[in-house]
């Protein structure tokens, strides 16, 4: 059973445990990738155009291409700056992580459909899994 606790006012936090588990997850990858980019805020991009794909791969039963952002919307999302967030994507295309056609993006894939972020940032699947493998032990 997961428990939930007050704050001083008397605010209710249902599931802390969970709350736990997905605030340690966000720093992990965070760290993780602000450490290979040298650069939280590339690193928050990735999040969000990450996030995006998972919310496709949701709805379709299978993680497939998202195109899904534009620079635009993940301005608008992030209240980074347009033209950061354009040079931020730039630089995880010249990575070969993201493709960018006509404004949208996402996670690039190799020619037989694998994800290049998991080939190239394994690491990063690493921490998911195990994150996602403790949420489930919890519920």
């Amino acid at each position: 059973m997961l428990t939930k606790v007050q704050d001083r006012a008397g605010n209710e936090f249902d599931a802390v445990e969970l709350r736990q588990a997905l605030s340690q997850y966000a720093a992990d990858m965070m760290s993780y990738w602000t450490k290979e980019f040298k650069c939280p805020l590339t690193a928050l991009i990735l999040m969000y155009v990450m996030e995006d794909q998972y919310a496709v791969a949701s709805r379709n039963g299978s993680v497939t291409e998202s195109k899904g952002y534009t620079v635009r919307a993940l301005e608008a999302r992030s209240g980074i700056p347009k033209s950061t967030v354009h040079r931020k994507l730039k630089h995880l295309e010249k990575l070969g992580l993201i493709q960018m056609t006509r404004g949208q993006l996402a996670i690039a894939s190799d020619e037989f459909g694998r994800s290049v972020l998991a080939r190239k940032l394994p690491d990063g699947k690493t921490i998911t899994d195990r994150h996602v493998n403790h949420i489930l032990d919890l519920l």
